[in-house]
């Protein structure tokens, strides 16, 4: 089992050069974004939320994970090169937030918009957000979707705009109100949003495109064809019909009195507001309710059980959707599960190609993508549905997955090295067996050129160490990398914090720590 003495001292800082961001490991941080040049990463573990600008080391904390201190990302690209951070700032979801120059702001959104709105991905500039605003309430009844995608344009004001509804379709594949239309993840130059149309049921997550024209308009498209042309199937099963509201058969001022008890969170028995010849009608009206909403659910049945012998659509999961910075590649995850198992392909499509889609089988691995680059690499991880998890690589829109490891061995020798020493332990597997020395990589996000890395993993070798989470940054143009700590009490030459700051004072008068200097950690 490996000892934990380097996590301690690299988690902090681990730059032995002002000049080179190198390897480093993160203790209690889930790195999950990069931004597309490289600059800043984000962190977050269940509403706190961190923000590290990887050419300075400074750490911007968003959140302590309570319902007043609460800070969540998109789904998308969340952290733009200037440190503009979106997502949520409550956990109701009710506000749409961005975080610049150590302020929170809301994004504007209507009246109407009072559920769910979310910013999901940014711009590498931040000139642009994508995301959603919601106007129903959740609910398997509703007959419009229950999000809309949006995008906010920056204003001169150091703010943005009233957002623009992106144009979408209003009927899902199953010729109803798809339960939700997203917008994940955007370009760096804004011009291309990707997200899915999630149709009534459920069962469908299709990919859709939104793109700018040379006019400044916006046109969708759906990116996995589909046509149900020449298909004769029994007809849609329309809206379902509305269970009786019981405030509708009380005298009015009683209905009154009923329903601002009921948003205060109190609700009293129907049966005690209403006369006997009221709630006798209000029962007759379930009745004829529950047998008209039998007659929906059969229609329904007959109608999903034709659609599903003709539709050939992956099951794209929910949210699992990445675009390439320059926005020509997307990337989305196919997963079907059994009782015992989930079998998954990863699927590449090149907009620029007739948005032709490549499918990356590797079944055995159940692989869920987590990044695209813009050279059409694929990040991805397994297995899909744990914690503990291995990354791989996709070197190219033709290529194969790889172990992450095996990627960079050539490419950096250094950082290999350090990944050995590092990110090898002894750690358990789902048979209870034990793998000696194991690599523990993780999940790994990435810029948009592959040549900063990041990844997190949930610590399955030391059952004893306080951080259940440890992330790690992998520049994949490190030169150096502290593998070993000197206890020492003076040293010759300049003196590092493990900031990567230059201290004016000599060793001997500063405080008790660890510093850098002559390429080695020093313990005072």
């Amino acid at each position: 089992m490996k000892k934990l003495l380097l996590f301690a001292v690299c988690g902090l800082s681990g730059i032995a050069s002002a000049n080179a961001i190198e390897p480093q490991i993160y203790p209690d941080f889930v790195i999950n974004w990069i931004s597309s040049g490289g600059i800043w990463a984000g962190s977050t573990y269940y509403g706190e939320m961190a923000l590290i600008n990887l050419q300075t080391g400074e750490i911007v904390t968003l959140g302590d994970g309570s319902d007043d201190n609460y800070a969540s990302p998109g789904m998308g690209n969340y952290i733009s090169d200037n440190g503009i951070f979106v997502g949520g700032a409550d956990y109701d979801g009710e506000q749409a937030n961005y975080y610049k120059d150590g302020q929170w702001g809301v994004l504007p959104t209507g009246k109407e918009d009072v559920y769910s709105n979310f910013a999901q991905g940014i711009t590498a500039d931040g000139s642009r957000i994508c995301g959603q605003v919601g106007r129903t309430a959740f609910s398997m009844d509703a007959n419009e979707a229950m999000s809309t995608p949006v995008v906010w344009y920056a204003n001169s004001d150091g703010g943005y705009d009233a957002y623009i509804e992106l144009p979408h379709p209003g009927v899902d594949i199953e010729g109803m109100a798809p339960q939700y239309v997203t917008a994940v993840a955007i370009s760096d130059d804004g011009k291309k949003i990707v997200g899915q149309v999630r149709s009534n049921s459920g069962r469908y997550n299709l990919p859709i495109l939104y793109q700018e024209q040379a006019d400044g308009t916006w046109e969708y498209r759906y990116l996995w064809p589909f046509s149900l042309d020449g298909v004769e199937l029994p007809d849609a099963p329309g809206e379902k019909p509305d269970a009786p509201y019981a405030p509708d058969f009380m005298d009015p001022d009683i209905a009154e009195q009923y329903e601002a008890l009921a948003e205060e969170g109190e609700y009293l028995d129907p049966k005690n507001c209403m006369t006997e010849e009221q709630y006798a009608a209000w029962l007759a009206a379930w009745d004829e309710y529950f047998i008209l909403d039998n007659a929906w659910w059969e229609a329904y049945a007959v109608y999903v059980t034709a659609m599903e012998e003709y539709i050939d659509v992956p099951s794209f999961t929910f949210n699992n959707i990445m675009i390439s910075a320059n926005g020509r590649y997307v990337v989305s995850t196919d997963i079907d599960y059994d009782e015992f198992y989930a079998y998954c392909n990863v699927y590449i499509c090149d907009t620029e190609n007739g948005d032709s889609w490549v499918a990356k089988a590797a079944p055995d691995l159940a692989l869920l993508a987590t990044y695209v680059g813009n050279n059409g690499e694929i990040l991805a991880s397994t297995p899909s549905y744990d914690t503990f998890r291995m990354a791989y690589i996709c070197n190219g829109i033709n290529g194969s997955f790889v172990p992450l490891q095996d990627y960079i061995q050539p490419r950096n020798s250094v950082l290999y090295s350090w990944m050995d020493q590092n990110m090898r332990h002894d750690h358990p597997t789902e048979d209870y067996s034990t793998v000696e020395n194991g690599w523990c990589i993780g999940t790994v996000c990435a810029s948009a050129d592959l040549k900063m890395l990041a990844s997190w993993e949930a610590n399955a070798w030391d059952d004893t160490a306080s951080s259940y989470y440890y992330s790690y940054l992998l520049p994949m143009d490190a030169t150096t990398a502290i593998t070993s700590v000197s206890v020492e009490s003076s040293a010759e030459g300049p003196v590092y914090n493990l900031q990567g700051i230059r201290m004016t004072e000599p060793l001997e008068a500063l405080p008790s720590g660890l510093y850098i200097t002559n390429g080695k950690v020093i313990k005072k």
